[in-house]
């Protein structure tokens, strides 16, 4: 059990540099809110984490609950880039979230993941947001 704390600690570590590495580039407005708001629920979850004891209880095993599909649209990403929940792994790619519904939560789909790299179950569900081009407005 602590191995597995220590392996989310530092999961909820790694997408918390992902998440200022990526407010250091040029975002839109909507995007910066999106990525801040991820990063402020990772801190928070990975706080949560580090202050609960380690013990068998399912608490531990309970992943916090994400954005819907119809909010990752909302906010302009029809992709979805999924990392391998295994930290030591780290494969990710990346896939079209059109054949989900708008209620279907990030978070939900989580579990259903099964890594091509080490088969590995379980993975970091994220939204994809595109680079702007030049001069395209």
């Amino acid at each position: 059990m602590i191995e597995e704390k220590v392996a989310r600690l530092r999961a909820y570590d790694n997408n918390i540099t992902r998440y200022r590495r990526l407010l250091e580039t040029d975002l839109s407005d909507l995007e910066r809110e999106f990525i801040e708001r991820r990063l402020n629920e990772e801190r928070s979850a990975m706080k949560s984490l580090a202050n609960h004891p380690v013990s068998g209880s399912r608490d531990l095993m309970q992943r916090q609950q994400k954005i819907t599909l119809k909010e990752t649209r909302e906010s302009g990403p029809t992709r979805l880039i999924v990392y391998c929940a295994d930290y030591k792994c780290a494969h990710s790619v990346v896939i079209d979230a059109g054949r989900w519904g708008d209620d279907v939560r990030l978070s939900d789909l989580e579990p259903k993941f099964t890594c091509q790299a080490c088969g590995h179950r379980g993975a970091d569900v994220r939204p994809l947001f595109e680079h702007a081009l030049m001069g395209t407005g």
